[in-house]
């Protein structure tokens, strides 16, 4: 008899045409009756009576549950038994109230919080079945570049409508490159010629356009 399991957590990414979808009602308790046995949906995701998940069984005998938007909130392993809860106690967290902390903790770090919530805002709206990884990218990116940079990173990127956690990194990249080469040459660069003759050099330095490169 197979053992029961769940994923570690919920993860927002798969969509599958309604009409291949099974409809189920969720309980007050948060699970999803399935023949014979409970299977555990995110905390939450009851809104009142007749809120409805969809569901379909793949090839390799496992449950995936939809919300109503066709994004993937759970997945188990079928039970073959009866009468049994399936899934492990992450499914007891309210996943949307951890996306919610997550925008107001990512925004507080930067120089203008309300306005790097909008920006992450509109990154779930443009992209919901991924928010959670999004925000992720952009958490590490905080722990890479100075907050400067992220800070100068975000405010290129609303300017130019860019929401997307790659691209934001790969701003910041740039920007982090470009202050590290006008740091370096602060100092003129020293060269001793032959006939010990100093020669002053001073690169040429970027401009900001050259970001625009990164989305082409």
């Amino acid at each position: 008899m197979p053992r029961a399991q769940g994923s570690s957590q919920p993860v927002l990414d798969s969509f599958k045409p309604e009409s291949v979808l099974d409809n189920h009602n969720v309980r007050k308790d948060n699970t999803v009756p399935y023949k014979g046995n409970f299977y555990r949906v995110p905390t939450g995701t009851y809104k009142g009576p007749g809120t409805i998940v969809r569901t379909e069984v793949t090839d390799d005998n496992r449950l995936i549950i939809y919300n109503r938007e066709n994004n993937k909130i759970a997945s188990h392993i079928l039970y073959s038994g009866k009468g049994k809860t399936i899934g492990g106690s992450n499914y007891r967290r309210d996943f949307s109230s951890g996306i919610d902390q997550l925008i107001e903790d990512l925004s507080n770090q930067f120089k203008d919080p309300e306005r790097a919530k909008e920006y992450l805002l509109q990154i779930r709206k443009d992209k919901p079945r991924y928010i959670r990884d999004q925000l992720q990218h952009i958490k590490k990116l905080t722990g890479v570049f100075d907050m400067k940079v992220m800070n100068q990173a975000m405010d290129f990127c609303i300017k130019n409508r860019i929401y997307r956690a790659t691209d934001l990194g790969s701003v910041a990249k740039k920007i982090h490159c470009q202050s590290t080469q006008e740091e370096t040459i602060q100092k003129p660069i020293i060269i001793d010629t032959i006939n010990r003759t100093a020669h002053r050099i001073v690169p040429n330095k970027s401009d900001i356009s050259d970001y625009q490169s990164l989305m082409n």
